[in-house]
């Protein structure tokens, strides 16, 4: 008899588990009540206001004969209008809350193990052990692999590389990189580096964020890159 997890961030650890060859880090137990769901604060009623059985009905204000004519052409324009906002609200929170990461095809690179990953999730959710989005067990083993590979910089041989490479600084600080279109690769900026152990903070708040349900909406490729002059010679 197969047992589903219940916990989301133990099912991510699981496919990351089973998939790579780090070790995975301790996810934080969530906060449940006993039918498995999460806890949330209860609202208080500020004082003053009555409560909702005790408050009085709104008067209606007598209507005046409408024109059903002008009645549809202003509702038509009110679903317009509305539907106009809603498409540049939409607009908005992509702009806002999406990210486009850009990965090489390496071995070393995560698109091995995130390919990897798609397969045991789809064994996974087809024997009723799994029931987490595939965007979300993406999203998780990603950040997970992420977090195992930070740690391994502890190792002075792997911190010197990294540090050769303009990654790292010598005050153990990761530097922000930009792409440079007329160098062609990764130059340093000006921001401030992030200290090592408060990266390793934010990657757990990340990782904890992603386990929420609903949060990701998708964790897709872009599509197909267009061909440059030289890759069609």
């Amino acid at each position: 008899m197969q047992v589903l997890m219940t916990s989301p961030t133990e099912q991510i650890s699981a496919l990351w588990g089973s998939t790579s060859p780090l070790t995975p880090p301790r996810p934080k137990k969530e906060t449940t009540t006993n039918y498995g769901r999460r806890t949330r604060p209860r609202l208080t009623r500020p004082a003053g206001v009555p409560a909702r059985s005790q408050r009085q009905p709104k008067r209606e204000l007598p209507r005046e004969a409408e024109d059903p004519e002008e009645s549809e052409e202003e509702e038509l324009l009110l679903d317009t209008a509305g539907a106009g906002r809603h498409e540049f609200s939409i607009q908005m929170l992509e702009a806002d809350r999406s990210f486009c990461l850009y990965l090489t095809t390496k071995e070393s690179t995560l698109l091995p193990q995130m390919y990897k990953t798609s397969l045991k999730w789809k064994e996974n959710y087809e024997a009723g052990t799994c029931d987490v989005p595939l965007r979300t067990a993406l999203m998780g083993t990603m950040i997970m692999e992420l977090q195992a590979r930070l740690a391994k910089t502890s190792d002075d041989h792997l911190r010197k590389l990294c540090q050769e490479a303009g990654l790292l600084s010598q005050e153990n600080a990761w530097r922000y990189l930009a792409w440079s279109p007329t160098e062609k690769k990764l130059t340093q900026t000006t921001k401030e580096p992030m200290p090592h152990t408060a990266l390793q903070e934010v990657m757990g708040q990340i990782l904890e964020l992603t386990a929420i349900p609903g949060l990701i909406h998708a964790f897709t490729r872009s599509g197909p890159r267009a061909r440059t002059t030289k890759q069609t010679q």
